[in-house]
């Protein structure tokens, strides 16, 4: 009886240790997909584009699909399309983002200077 208690001990040895040299891969790969952000579903690619977190369990995204950005508001159960803006109107709203940074970084060295 010995030896079946023995077999069995080694049995579940070898799978814990199994479990533990799998759990890494696991975790790597996941984490590899969860930054990478892109999807496929029903063969058009879905690209998580921007994200901010406004709160527990509510956020704002922006998704690129088809050429199309989508401004989604996400809470608990809830995906709700805000806003949909095409390439062109994504882009200038993120030029003129980008214009009123460098306008308030002038703004902010100026009034350094004048101290």
């Amino acid at each position: 009886m010995l030896s079946g208690e023995a077999s069995f001990v080694e049995l579940v040895l070898r799978m814990l240790v199994a479990l533990l040299l799998m759990a890494p891969l696991v975790w790597f790969v996941t984490r590899a997909y969860a930054r990478k952000s892109l999807f496929r579903v029903g063969g058009r690619s879905l690209k998580i584009v921007e994200s901010i977190s406004l709160g527990p369990q509510r956020s704002l995204i922006v998704v690129e699909a088809a050429g199309r950005y989508l401004l989604l508001g996400l809470s608990t159960g809830r995906i709700v399309l805000l806003r949909e803006f095409s390439s062109e109107e994504w882009g200038s709203a993120r030029d003129g983002e980008r214009e009123s940074a460098r306008d308030e970084e002038r703004a902010r060295e100026s009034d350094q200077v004048k101290e």
